[in-house]
């Protein structure tokens, strides 16, 4: 025969095991409802509807107050755990994200993490030394819906999900060649260079000069293609921050900052993540770097 199991009991609101506790320790109904900021009748309606819930009397009234009953007295222990328990839960919850630390994954292609955010981490984690940055810099896009990163700096503005996304700079790409190749080459035709291209060119980074040209390097790989420039293979469309950070580099044209592609960044987390304090804190750095 098939016993059927019994059903499960019934929880109690934490305001009831405070208004036990306050009664039992005040021992009348007007200590009570002082120090639970509450009325007289309250109280004693209360103490009513828990008593029934309970089938048990907890305490006897009389002229001189409240005194506990023996089901009150075996009670006791297990409503000052509950009281510890909840205690402890709010101390614990009063230093969740109250304070800058823990773990923010940012997720951003490789070359931008090398020149733009790496730099900028010394002072930021200086700030905040409980803050720990994982780079998520592979080449799949991550999820920021699915919480597969925290943050992402994007080079195209996301449109799906629920996120916050704010425009931080923009990017300009330029001509770059190896030091002391750029004045012999710039008074060469570019098309006669050699290059160092793209296997499959991401869109807006194409130079009109490299147009049926055949790069005598190809790479979808931003550190190959640098590397190749550092060994005068040829000349490349590079982000034109790698000028100061990579040794060996040099813009084509001297006015680099002024000439090439624009490209516009973006900054993206949820929603739900925006005013959480590790979040805000590496988020208001990338939005202040120049």
């Amino acid at each position: 025969m098939q016993r059927t199991a019994p059903p499960p009991a019934t929880p109690f609101p934490w305001d009831d095991v405070r208004l036990f506790l306050a009664l039992f320790r005040s021992r009348t109904m007007g200590e009570a409802a002082d120090a639970l900021g509450v009325n007289i009748s309250t109280v004693s309606r209360r103490l009513v509807l828990l008593e029934e819930a309970l089938d048990a009397a907890l305490f006897d009234r009389g002229r001189e107050g409240l005194r506990p009953t023996q089901a009150a007295l075996d009670l006791l222990p297990q409503a000052e755990l509950v009281e510890l328990g909840v205690s402890r839960f709010a101390r614990v919850a009063e230093t969740f994200e109250r304070t800058v630390s823990g773990e923010v994954r940012l997720a951003c292609p490789p070359n931008l993490a090398d020149v733009l955010v790496v730099p900028r981490l010394p002072a930021l984690l200086h700030v905040h030394p409980q803050l720990r940055i994982t780079l998520l810099t592979g080449r799949a896009t991550m999820d920021l819906d699915r919480r597969e990163a925290d943050v992402a700096l994007r080079m195209v503005r996301p449109v799906r999900g629920d996120l916050v996304v704010r425009r931080v700079r923009a990017i300009r790409w330029c001509l770059v060649v190896a030091s002391g190749r750029a004045q012999a080459w710039r008074e060469r035709p570019l098309a006669s260079l050699p290059w160092v291209g793209w296997e499959h060119p991401p869109e807006r980074l194409t130079w009109p000069e490299m147009e049926g040209v055949r790069p005598v390097v190809c790479s979808d790989d931003l550190t190959t293609q640098i590397e190749a420039v550092r060994a005068g293979l040829g000349v490349a469309v590079l982000p034109q921050p790698v000028l100061g950070h990579y040794d060996g580099l040099e813009a084509l044209q001297p006015d680099a900052q002024e000439q090439g592609v624009s490209m516009p960044l973006f900054l993206a987390t949820h929603r739900t993540l925006f005013d959480v304090p590790r979040i805000r804190a590496l988020w208001e750095m990338l939005v202040a770097s120049p």
